[in-house]
């Protein structure tokens, strides 16, 4: 988060935890996490993200359309 520079990224820690739990509130992330098949860790580059994606469709053998 702190290489984005998004403006929507928070400058506080607070400011990070406040916005942390009103998505936690909204989306329910954890439990949705909790239910999934599958998931992807989403810390790095859009480079990595795409690298586990397809990593997750070879390994898993799941249809491409």
């Amino acid at each position: 988060m702190l290489t984005r520079h998004e403006g929507r990224d928070p400058h506080t820690y607070e400011q990070f935890l406040r916005n942390d739990k009103a998505e936690e509130e909204i989306f329910h992330i954890q439990s949705a996490g909790q239910s999934a098949d599958f998931t992807i860790s989403n810390n790095g580059t859009l480079g990595d993200l795409h690298r586990e994606i397809g990593l997750l469709i070879s390994e898993k053998r799941l249809p491409v359309k």
